[in-house]
């Protein structure tokens, strides 16, 4: 198994591409280690995938958190494929800040650094490589290219990739939270106004 990964910092888009790359013979796990114990997380990743691998031929996985593994994650998948989605450090927190005004802010800024180094490292050391700007994944072409680099073979389908345009996960992660916290989504709403 010869996986693909999507890499960048969070609020990057890594959920909507995870959408965008699931179709047909290709399954992109969104946060896959999350699903992993801390402690056995390559071992984890690998068993996650494997089991993805019998519902498609191409697996990958969409997740932010992947730069924190690195080099074991290389070792662990010698000939995987990288698509670094490239977006500024500042903006990338601001839509962080702007999306979950509650978390500690020196506790994110702190994980947006060592996820950042990060992917510095792993774009000197990968091989099979492309990087993306972030304000580009909005050109139905360049979603072609993605796809192409993580579904070799596969027709990409580019009323799909129109569709998916107009989807945002923070739509579903505040619908999820209206229902299971009220009181909780209502302060975010406040804090996001200020």
């Amino acid at each position: 198994m010869n996986p693909y990964f999507i890499v960048s910092l969070p609020r990057s888009r890594t959920a909507w591409l995870s959408n965008l790359l699931t179709h047909g013979q290709s399954r992109c796990l969104h946060e896959a280690i999350g699903q992993c114990s801390p402690a056995n997380a390559i071992h984890d990743l690998r068993e996650v995938l494997s089991n993805a691998h019998n519902h498609g031929k191409h697996i990958g996985d969409s997740d932010s958190g992947l730069p924190t593994l690195w080099p074991r994650l290389k070792d662990a998948f010698p000939k995987a494929r990288y698509v670094f989605i490239v977006r500024p450090f500042q903006e990338a927190f601001a839509s962080h800040r702007k999306a979950f005004p509650c978390f500690d802010e020196k506790m994110v800024h702190a994980a947006f650094v060592r996820i950042d180094s990060g992917l510095e490292k792993m774009r000197l050391e990968v091989e099979q490589s492309i990087s993306i700007d972030y304000d580009q994944l909005n050109d139905p072409h360049i979603c072609k290219y993605i796809w192409d680099f993580c579904a070799p073979g596969e027709p990409f389908d580019f009323e799909r990739s129109e569709m998916l345009q107009t989807f945002r996960v923070n739509q579903i992660y505040d619908a999820a939270m209206e229902r299971a916290h009220p009181a909780v989504a209502q302060q975010v709403k406040l804090l996001r106004h200020d």
